[in-house]
């Protein structure tokens, strides 16, 4: 049996130390205390099933977030990419009838009205 310290042993099993102490306090890890310092006595560290069904179903809920973000993401990207295309259709009707002399006065030629 191998004695780890608190710190040692939550990094082994990947949960916190406060996780740890809690679990040592109810009983469910087994420790020991030489000359004020609390050890782990462990055995064993291969997970729980219980816990490795709970992480698995945390990671199957993570996936399925990640996976409605990015398509939420790409819906996004689909609509900016619309409204740029529309906008620059709109650009370049404007831009379209405009003379070289317009662009550089910034002042559009009055036409000269028919009688």
């Amino acid at each position: 049996m191998r004695k780890l310290t608190v710190l040692q042993y939550s990094r082994e099993i990947g949960k916190s130390t406060v996780t740890v102490y809690k679990r040592i306090e109810s009983g469910e890890i087994k420790s020991e205390t030489i000359n004020g310092k609390i050890f782990v006595l462990a055995e064993d560290l291969k997970p729980k099933a219980e816990d490795l069904k709970s992480e698995n179903k945390r990671l199957k809920n993570e996936v399925e977030l990640l996976k409605s973000l990015i398509e939420a993401k790409n819906s996004e990207i689909e609509t900016l990419k619309y409204s740029f295309n529309m906008l620059q259709m709109i650009l370049n009707r404007q831009i379209a009838p405009t003379t070289e002399a317009e662009i550089v006065t910034g002042k559009k030629k009055k036409k000269k009205k028919k009688r």
